[in-house]
């Protein structure tokens, strides 16, 4: 099951920020999006993780045309397909890193996986962290925090919108080699978005988005 953007435009206004992109991401690849501000990387995010749709083209994962979907079916990828990490971790203050991590599973009290978000804890190295509650942690536990929430549903793809922002070099490379670990490992589709191009080569591949269009990195 692979992720295709077939032919992909928006634009807002006079505005084009994504001109019929073509693209195709397999399962296992992790790969980094860069550009300058403004070149439409948080918009193509938006639109891979259905919070936007496209003005035309097509978002296609597996077999499900994403931006063809019912509103009802389209909540229901949004919660079970995909993963999303932002440059601000969004965890609130009152719960602990595990209620933190279940949250997305709120209102299910009958099939809460407690067990799974102790794993996921422990997968991004944060067992003992578990009842912690986010002011005790530190600007990198607490972002490892919001990626084992995306993961709780073990979604097929992980969309990351500068995830490593507000984190020190040390505590970015760790962040960008969980994500790495997470698509080689448990076989997930992986975009992020950066400034950092140390960051992004990383991954498998480097795009870059300039005028509405994708290009390999010394492609």
């Amino acid at each position: 099951m692979n992720l295709r953007i077939e032919q992909l435009s928006k634009s807002f206004g006079n505005r084009v920020v994504l001109d019929g992109l073509n693209l195709t991401v397999e399962r296992g690849e992790a790969i980094a999006i860069v550009g300058p501000s403004g070149s439409g990387k948080s918009t193509l995010l938006n639109i891979l993780g259905s919070l936007e749709k496209p003005d035309s083209g097509k978002v296609v994962l597996g077999e499900v045309v994403v931006n063809e979907l019912t509103k009802h079916l389209l909540e229901a990828f949004r919660s079970r397909s995909v993963g999303f990490v932002f440059q601000e971790h969004l965890l609130l203050p009152y719960l602990s890193a595990l209620d933190n991590v279940l949250l997305p599973c709120l209102g299910h009290p009958e099939t809460t996986p407690i067990e799974s978000a102790r794993s996921l804890l422990d997968r991004v190295g944060l067992t003992e962290r578990a009842n912690d509650f986010p002011s005790t942690l530190s600007g990198g536990e607490r972002q490892r925090v919001a990626l084992a929430r995306a993961l709780i549903h073990e979604p097929l793809m992980i969309l990351a919108d500068e995830p490593t922002g507000s984190l020190d070099h040390e505590r970015a490379v760790e962040l960008v080699d969980l994500l790495l670990s997470e698509a080689k490992m448990q076989n997930r589709i992986v975009i992020m978005v950066t400034h950092n191009l140390d960051l992004a080569h990383r991954l498998d591949r480097t795009l870059i988005l300039t005028n509405g269009q994708l290009t390999l990195e010394g492609g």
